[in-house]
């Protein structure tokens, strides 16, 4: 059992304790400083199996944790053939985390610590890849659940360079778009710079090698079931770097979050983020080749604007945002607040997912008046909303400052 601090309520100090759990499953442990804690239940292999926030209090009772077990068998293979590595169900970033070597058969056979929906991982050498989630359910009549992994016989495979000398330990990741931008598998290249992905899901992907400040621009692949796409070459350059300040009434804004959304080829890419410093300045690194990049800006105290911003070939001229302190709010009337779709101002596009976690971590969403669907301080001007299911059925509204506006996103409304 594990024992990280708190610090106010978020955030974890480095200060871990570490107990084992006797056969009898207790566990015991003494002089803990008051407050809050992140409490785990871990495995010898570092899986977690359970975790919650506990308050201590110095003397306490018991706390008793009970953890249910469902068997779970199955296999993983590509094309037929069996696959060796490990399977992790519920990625190493996620909890619970439970690990699984798969034998020269490629089966498993193991035991979780609930039913439902698990995000999987397959680990394989220096490679780690997202496979699609399982549902983990026993059949009728069944003490265990049975989930067989069928991964495509795809094969990608090339060299990282640089000025025509191949670069050792290159990152090379590999994203994939559904809903929205996620990574499907990352790797580094071998002491002879080549990488190798294996059994990637089929449909569009996208791939990138970085080392350092250098970056390959950006590769699209379109993958169906047997396709090999061999020897590509990715060449590493130096960044594109994009600089500014923020100010309002003439002084620099510090502490300003900056994400942008670039666009290749006309199609989006991984976001980055950045923030003013002291002076109200800023920086942001982007790889070679984009078009565009829209700006979602977010000020503390100031109104939310987006910004486009083309890029044309060399290195883009230094940006001056000014902002007004001008603001209103939008209230959104959805029937599904989870839908995929696009928020504009201006000439920027950024996806609405994106854009309403943006403003959730910054906190400009919710609140007594408004609820769950509201987007808080927008900049004064006009806004449209789409949704990705009803393209051609977008609602522009002038928002004007110390105003709240209503957008209608409701399926029955639009059609």
């Amino acid at each position: 059992m594990l024992f990280t601090k708190r610090v106010r309520g978020e955030r974890f100090i480095g200060e871990t304790t570490r107990k084992p759990v006797t056969p009898a499953g207790a566990a015991s442990v003494r002089g803990l400083p008051p407050g809050a804690y992140d409490l785990q239940v871990r495995d010898s292999r570092d899986g977690t199996w359970w975790s919650d926030t506990v308050e201590m209090m110095g003397e306490m009772s018991p706390l008793f944790i009970e953890i249910d077990f469902v068997r779970v068998c199955g296999s993983v293979s590509r094309g037929g053939t069996p696959v060796r590595g490990t399977l992790v169900f519920g990625t190493r970033s996620r909890r619970p985390s439970i690990a699984f070597d798969l034998d020269e058969d490629g089966r498993f056979d193991g035991h979780l610590p609930f039913t439902g929906e698990w995000a999987l991982e397959l680990e394989q050498d220096n490679r780690r890849q997202f496979l699609e989630a399982v549902t983990v359910q026993p059949r009728r009549g069944k003490s265990h659940a049975e989930v067989d992994v069928r991964l495509p016989d795809t094969l990608v495979t090339g060299m990282v360079v640089e000025e025509g000398r191949s670069v050792p330990g290159a990152r090379v990741v590999i994203l994939r778009r559904g809903d929205r931008l996620e990574k499907e598998m990352f790797s580094s290249a071998d002491d002879e710079g080549r990488f190798r992905f294996v059994g990637l899901r089929t449909g569009e992907i996208q791939l990138r090698a970085t080392k350092g400040p250098l970056a390959s621009a950006w590769v699209f692949l379109d993958l169906e079931d047997g396709d090999e796409h061999k020897d590509l070459e990715l060449k590493l350059v130096p960044d594109t770097v994009i600089e500014g300040r923020v100010v309002a009434a003439g002084r620099g804004v510090p502490g300003v979050r900056l994400v942008g959304f670039p666009v290749a080829a006309g199609r989006p890419l991984l976001a980055v983020s950045g923030a003013t410093r002291a002076d109200g300045s800023f920086e942001m690194r982007l790889p070679k080749g984009l078009q565009k990049l829209d700006l979602a800006i977010v000020a503390p105290g100031y109104e939310v604007i987006l910004l486009a911003v083309q890029l044309a070939a060399g290195e883009p001229a230094p940006l001056s945002i000014n902002l007004q302190g001008t603001r209103g709010n939008v209230l959104l009337i959805t029937d599904d607040l989870s839908y995929s779709g696009w928020v504009s101002f201006g000439n920027a596009i950024v996806p609405m997912r994106d854009f309403r976690t943006l403003m959730s971590q910054e906190r400009r969403t919710g609140g007594p008046r408004y609820g769950h669907s509201a987007l808080e301080g927008l900049a004064a001007g006009p806004w449209t909303f789409c949704r990705e299911d009803l393209p051609d059925r977008c609602v522009t509204e002038e928002l004007l400052a110390g105003e709240d506006v209503m957008v209608d996103l409701r399926r029955e409304h639009l059609e």
